[in-house]
């Protein structure tokens, strides 16, 4: 007669699973956390971040400069365009075009340097404004683990300072980046508009 093996559970009994506990949830929580120590590392590489990004608002003068090249470059075109369609088809107007040509090449070139510097000024100020907001979130981060931590008003003090500083420094970037994009945006379409007249003009040679 078979005996029954009563040392193994049948097959669909269900194996009761440890439930995960608080202990266990806190204990990962503050293992991902920085401490104390960690924090104010951080907040040392922080402001001088910010110092750096302060340094990068404070060229405001090359931005007027460059406004105003392209301002020049754009009133030399209109009297190139103007010159150009007042040019009669024989060998004079030939030789006139060629010099026409060559003057619109010649703003072209300066208008593109103007316009390299532009989108490296607009980048530099995306990335700045990309940190600023990183550096917010953490802030924010790091004053709740402060406060977990029983942190000292002092250093919760200085922690909370930083949001407000980063909220304020996140709009002024913006705000130049903005700038500089509108002052990019006008030069690129000044430098379309030479393209189709250098194409006429070739065309017309």
């Amino acid at each position: 007669v078979a005996v029954p093996v009563t040392c193994f559970p049948a097959s669909s009994a269900t194996v009761p699973q440890k439930p995960e506990t608080g202990v266990t949830a806190a204990k990962a929580e503050a293992e991902s956390s920085p401490s104390l120590a960690e924090i104010l590392t951080a907040m040392v590489a922080l402001e001088a971040g910010h110092r750096k990004l302060r340094l990068l608002l404070g060229e405001d003068k090359r931005l007027a400069v460059l406004a105003a090249e392209i301002e020049e470059i754009d009133k030399g075109f209109s009297d190139t365009r103007r010159q150009a369609g007042n040019v009669l088809n024989n060998l004079v107007g030939f030789h006139e075009l060629t010099d026409l040509s060559l003057a619109s090449r010649a703003a072209e070139h300066r208008l593109t340097e103007a316009i390299d510097e532009l989108v490296a000024k607009a980048n530099a100020l995306d990335t700045g404004l990309d940190r600023v907001t990183a550096a917010g979130e953490k802030a924010g981060a790091w004053m709740k683990t402060a406060q977990k931590r029983n942190a000292s008003p002092a250093m919760r003090e200085r922690i909370q300072a930083l949001i407000p500083r980063y909220q304020a420094l996140a709009r002024e970037l913006q705000t130049r980046r903005d700038q500089v994009i509108e002052v990019l945006d006008r030069a690129t379409q000044l430098r379309g508009a030479m393209s189709v007249l250098r194409f006429e003009v070739s065309v017309r040679r």
